[in-house]
């Protein structure tokens, strides 16, 4: 009698052992939020973009030179004409195939956005922080791509009460994709609107999001002990805030030790300076935070990143993919990290009718074509330090 409790105590625990490992692996692999789904439009938007570059309507995410799911079909289109056949006469050998070599891991495209908001929820906001993070794991090497958030786009997949939106600056595709809206048919809420209008207007599709607000920043930066910037010249914004003469709003020429509010606020400033110039003053934050999370104290600090991020973070990463982020992140040499921009001569200042606002807004008026061919060569690792004019950075 005793063995036999002793035989179903044991089977319990081991069933409950079992139970708890499965669920934890699922957790594990289970991405945090939902999953992008990014049906790109089969119609050309009004902008001039070739159709051997359109995308087809998928069911989920696609990336170049891969699919993860099957397209599905598509209504019939101009195809290229077929190859022309041998003719029975000609008795040329034909030239072997070269054989095909293992390829390496594709590389990962990461959205990720920062939203002008506190609100909880995510539900509200700007997208005014517009990064494309590319991830080659084989090198490893990243590099990561600004969009302005003041480039003029088709906006894809608005519900028919909002289909008069057909256009508006990038940054408001994440604030019409917000659920309770109601203004976006589409998945994945405001990354999802967001990811599915760089798709449409300029054939880049990312793999994954991750989007943070102002406060999460704020305790990140925070949670690291805060950060330090070596700052070249005196940078002044009182202009950004309400109170003209809040000299928080003024960083003096020199080293800075910021915490999160200070951080936040000199990766701000725009308008005694300019957009362009905001760019690279967030590029030197996320420097530093990079240059933070690589010092070994940093360990110390990791429960309170975790309570920063945990729940606060819109992203469909998964915890096993996030963990095989961090860990890249000591492996990653200095001259593999690249910060990319728009050239400095592609800024040209132009105002377009914003339908939802019902008036003029300034805009970049950067012609598509050209926005696109930089981002093909962003896709194709084909961007240096050597372009030139904020084309290629490194961290200093």
């Amino acid at each position: 009698m005793v063995k036999k409790i002793t035989f179903l105590v044991s089977l319990t625990l081991i069933s409950c052992t079992l139970i708890t490992i499965l669920f934890l692996v699922h957790w594990w692999n289970q991405p945090l939020g939902q999953p992008l789904m990014i049906p790109t439009l089969t119609a050309a938007p009004s902008t001039p973009i070739a159709q051997e570059e359109r995308l087809t309507e998928t069911a989920t995410v696609t990336t170049p030179d891969r699919v993860q799911t099957e397209a599905t079909p598509s209504p019939p289109a101009e195809t290229e004409p077929p190859l022309p056949t041998p003719s029975p006469t000609d008795t040329t050998t034909p030239t072997p195939e070269p054989t095909a070599t293992p390829e390496g891991p594709k590389p990962m495209y990461i959205l990720a956005a920062g939203v002008d908001s506190t609100s909880e929820g995510y539900r509200s906001g700007l997208a005014d922080v517009i990064r494309i993070i590319r991830i080659d794991f084989e090198t490893p090497r990243v590099t990561v791509l600004t969009l302005p958030r003041d480039l003029w786009v088709e906006l894809p997949g608005m519900t028919e009460e909002y289909a008069y939106i057909t256009h508006g600056k990038i940054n408001t595709a994440y604030t019409h994709g917000i659920p309770h809206l109601g203004r976006y048919g589409g998945e994945g809420g405001g990354p999802g609107l967001l990811a599915h209008t760089i798709a449409h207007n300029y054939g880049l599709v990312v793999d994954h999001y991750a989007v943070v607000n102002m406060e999460v920043f704020v305790d990140i930066v925070n949670a690291l002990g805060g950060i330090t910037l070596n700052l070249s010249r005196t940078w002044d914004g009182r202009a950004d805030t309400e109170n003209p003469d809040h000299m928080a709003w003024v960083f003096e020429e020199g080293r800075h030790h910021m915490w999160g509010d200070e951080a936040l606020r000199f990766a701000r400033i725009r308008l005694n300076h300019t957009e362009i110039m905001r760019t690279d003053n967030q590029t030197k934050v996320i420097c530093a935070i990079r240059d933070k999370m690589l010092q070994p104290n940093v360990f110390t600090a990791l429960p309170n990143m975790v309570q920063a991020f945990h729940g606060r973070v819109q992203t469909d990463l998964s915890p096993a993919q996030i963990t095989q982020l961090i860990s890249l992140l000591p492996k990653l040499e200095p001259e593999n990290l690249l910060f990319v921009r728009f050239p400095n001569e592609m800024f040209v200042q132009g105002r377009e009718f914003d339908p939802f606002m019902e008036l003029s807004t300034f805009v970049w008026d950067i012609p598509i074509e050209d926005a696109r061919s930089f981002i093909q060569d962003f896709m194709q690792d084909q961007i240096t330090i050597e372009i030139g004019g904020g084309g290629g950075r490194r961290c200093p």
